[in-house]
């Protein structure tokens, strides 16, 4: 979160007004919702429980005051999580339930890039070639700059103009095949720039387990460190634009990526 605090454009993604308006409270009310509750994305369970655990978290969340959500925040003292526990000043998003259910997505998810590189021909000498590249040109998949935070609740993310993250049971547009565990349709879209990265870096660490070239690793990893973060970039303006064009969404409605 340090990354979202200190720069203006991560800062005013999360730090909007929330106010329900008629037809909103209208629309909540038809769902059992009083006034000034806004409904959560927790679901049932197949064993009959609830996920997020109801010690945990709730059914609704209060309408948040100026500040109450605010990445910094929150601002003003009273203000509660989905349980009516008081969070503290400035203590937004040091739980995942704080100040609504939320997640750090990958950009470039995690596994995605393990199993592309796990899947490389020949055999494990190229993908440890690769794993090394990477290192070598100090390439961290958790960095901020692959890293966005997203609600998972799907009316947080209608006010605040975010996709959410995943599916649940709120559905998607697109076929979702693990709504609750993964995005599937995401990460394919993904694969389809990350495969062209690879590929580059594959044939040069061929090259060179083969004896063909001398080992440049440090240029053959700064390559790939930088498309690699370039396309991290072009994820984090196609899921802001997801958010403004369909707030609310989750990520496996996001369009195809664009070819750099």
């Amino acid at each position: 979160m340090k990354h979202s605090r200190e720069t203006k454009a991560r800062r005013d993604l999360y730090n909007r007004s929330v106010i329900l308006s008629r037809r909103t409270l209208a629309r909540y009310g038809k769902k059992g919702f009083a006034a000034g509750l806004i409904p959560t994305s927790r679901y049932r369970t197949k064993k009959g429980g609830v996920f997020p655990q109801a010690e945990r978290y709730g059914d609704s969340l209060k309408e948040p005051r100026p500040g109450d959500w605010d990445v910094d925040g929150p601002k003003l003292p009273g203000a509660v999580d989905s349980m009516g526990r008081e969070i503290g000043l400035h203590r937004n998003f040091e739980t995942m339930y704080w100040p609504y259910w939320n997640n750090a997505h990958h950009m470039i998810p995690k596994g995605t890039l393990n199993s592309m590189i796990e899947s490389v021909p020949d055999d494990a000498r190229l993908a440890n070639l690769i794993r090394a590249g990477l290192l070598k040109g100090l390439y961290n998949v958790n960095h901020y700059e692959n890293v966005i935070l997203l609600p998972m609740d799907k009316e947080v993310g209608i006010h605040l103009q975010l996709p959410r993250h995943l599916s649940l049971d709120d559905e998607s547009d697109a076929f979702d095949e693990a709504p609750k565990f993964n995005h599937v349709a995401y990460n394919a879209k993904v694969e389809t720039r990350l495969d062209t990265i690879l590929q580059r870096f594959m044939e040069i660490a061929s090259e060179v387990k083969a004896g063909e070239v001398p080992c440049e690793m440090k240029e053959m990893s700064a390559l790939a460190k930088a498309d690699l973060i370039t396309l991290s970039q072009d994820c984090y303006v196609a899921i802001v634009a997801l958010g403004k064009s369909k707030p609310g969404k989750p990520l496996v409605d996001l369009p195809s990526l664009p070819r750099p």
